[in-house]
């Protein structure tokens, strides 16, 4: 195997870690690649030599596709490659109203990992927009929580068990005589409301306020 530097200046480090494994470093730029049409026989370099080549594999600097943004003037992550926008994980920005998903703001984010993104960002905007109805109805205004998981950290703290009183009709039981209208034997748990009836619900599927 053989790294071509292109220009890139390596440290004595990582010279070392390349070499380990018995990879050549060559210094001298690839000026242009030599064999037949649809073939690769080697690259020949600005000293005119060339190296022998059966595949060749190019390592390209990701640039986000994200310039009609810029009037948001919106921080951007400078440790990460690309410096995409820097967003929370559910995708919010620092701008209120914008959350963004994909190569916008992941440089290596594939087709699955952009499709959780976008889940994740539409679950937040939504959440902005419920609590924006909420404080409409109350006709208050009181600024919307910027931070959804410290929201929900305090919603369930106030008390020892939060319960909706919605039980879900399949994984209710009644108490007074262990009757339950489940047809399955999947494991359980008990949520219990001091100020309600004790409930027995599917693990993962536990009815969460709001």
């Amino acid at each position: 195997m053989t790294v071509f530097t292109q220009g890139l200046v390596l440290d004595d480090e990582a010279r070392r870690r390349i070499e380990a494994r018995g990879t050549r470093i060559v210094t001298s730029p690839v000026t242009a690649l030599a064999g037949a049409p649809g073939t690769l026989t080697g690259a020949t370099l600005a000293d005119g030599t060339t190296v022998p080549l059966d595949a060749l594999f190019v390592a390209a600097i990701p640039r986000p596709r994200d310039a009609y943004l810029d009037a948001l003037d919106l921080p951007r992550d400078d440790e990460a490659p690309g410096r995409p926008i820097a967003a929370d994980p559910m995708g919010r920005t620092a701008h209120p109203r914008v959350w963004i998903a994909g190569n916008v703001g992941s440089a290596f984010a594939n087709v699955p990992l952009s499709l959780g993104q976008g889940s994740m960002a539409g679950a937040g905007a939504n959440m902005t927009l419920v609590e924006d109805e909420i404080r409409a109805a109350l006709g208050t205004d009181a600024a919307a929580p910027t931070d959804p998981a410290t929201h929900w950290e305090a919603r369930y703290a106030e008390r020892p068990a939060i319960w909706s009183g919605r039980v879900n009709a399949r994984n209710h039981r009644d108490p007074r005589d262990g009757r339950s209208d489940r047809a399955d034997d999947r494991p359980r748990r008990h949520a219990r409301d001091p100020h309600g009836p004790t409930a027995v619900v599917s693990v993962g599927h536990e009815h969460r306020d709001g």
